[in-house]
């Protein structure tokens, strides 16, 4: 059967040129994928309730079972920090007169690069996401204009789609190195 060309200046091309692409698409998409999930919901089950024993054990083992937020007392550094500061409150948990940080001066300046920060890495992922689709449209416009007739249709699309997937793990890779 005989398709319609994919660009102005392709020619027409034979479906049986894709029989490669749709067996390879046929790996990823097929009925044993509902099964995986269910193995992947499953896993994702397992490691959660074997993390909280992990912590639970290391609760223990580094002795902050007690441990309460509201009963430990200030460290003396953090106080000698606010021992000009004017402004004092009652603790609520301690009955006792404790220093107020100043918001304009201790806190905004934390909170502001807390929030540019993640502004940051949400606007690095974005650009990350339209590089990647900007990348597949310039490899697939070179491959076609470039591979007329060295390369198949459906190997075209196959080197765009492959060399994509290698630029997504690399950054995946990358990022979870970093962590």
């Amino acid at each position: 059967m005989t398709m319609c060309p994919l660009c102005d200046k392709c020619d027409f091309w034979n479906i049986k040129e894709t029989c490669f692409y749709s067996k390879i698409t046929y790996l990823i998409d097929n009925p044993s994928t509902v099964f995986f999930a269910v193995f992947m919901s499953f896993w994702a089950t397992l490691f959660l309730e074997l993390w909280k024993r992990y912590s639970a054990e290391i609760t223990h083992r580094w002795d902050l079972t007690g441990f309460d937020v509201h009963e430990e007392h200030p460290r003396p550094q953090y106080l000698a920090r606010l021992a000009h500061v004017r402004k004092t409150r009652i603790d609520y948990v301690t009955n006792t007169k404790e220093p107020r940080a100043p918001f304009w001066r201790m806190k905004l300046p934390g909170t502001v690069f807390s929030f540019s920060v993640v502004l940051l890495l949400v606007a690095l992922a974005f650009a990350a996401v339209i590089g990647v689709v900007i990348y597949r449209m310039c490899i697939l416009t070179i491959n076609v204009n470039f591979f007329e007739e060295t390369m198949s249709t459906s190997q075209k699309m196959m080197l765009t789609t492959a060399s994509a997937a290698c630029i997504n793990l690399a950054g995946t890779l990358a990022h979870t190195n970093r962590i």
